[in-house]
């Protein structure tokens, strides 16, 4: 006798397939995901450095005819953000007590600092840019300083997605590194 179907093992068999093949699917989507939210995370924060030097080598000032010291605080396991300072010519410094933070572009928060490793690591560090020659000087609770060195941004999602973002004073540039020597 013969029967136009499919045998019970036969659907199991099928539909256990579908369930992995949109398993393998969903799990390959939250990566992407992630991926692309660290990405804007890093662009964004070196369009706002970017932006920062401009303004600064452009002599911005306010309506008081102040310059700016402009640039970004970078805080672990928190998003960067902008800063302004006013400028304080005597001191030829940033005025520290002026600070402002404030968000930049689309900030999602599931990407954030993961170390910061200028001149030594550090807690939390303001990397900004000062008149009058957009001279790249980074500013902790231990005072200022200028120097090289690296902050990494990782995804909350998966610590192990990381992306490197290197500064320099001897070239007032911010950059991302390379995937090979992060």
């Amino acid at each position: 006798m013969k029967h136009d179907g499919f045998t019970l093992i036969e659907v199991i068999v099928v539909i256990t397939i579908i369930t992995l093949l949109v398993g393998f699917l969903v799990v390959d989507f939250n990566g992407a995901r992630r991926n692309q939210e660290l990405n804007l995370t890093v662009q964004q924060t070196l369009a706002l450095m970017e932006q920062s030097r401009a303004n600064v080598d452009s002599g911005r000032v306010e309506e008081e005819d102040d310059y700016l010291c402009l640039g970004g605080y970078f805080e672990l396991d928190e998003v960067p953000q902008l800063v302004k300072m006013d400028f304080d010519p005597v001191l030829e410094s940033c005025d520290f007590d002026t600070h402002e933070e404030s968000v930049y572009g689309t900030v999602q928060g599931s990407a954030v600092v993961g170390s910061i490793d200028i001149d030594q690591s550090q807690d939390k560090i303001w990397a900004m840019f000062v008149p009058p020659e957009a001279d790249l000087v980074f500013y902790s609770n231990q005072g200022s300083f200028v120097g090289d060195g690296s902050v990494s941004l990782y995804h909350t999602g998966n610590e192990e997605m990381l992306r490197f973002l290197n500064f320099s004073s001897l070239t007032n540039q911010v950059s991302l590194a390379d995937a090979e020597t992060s």
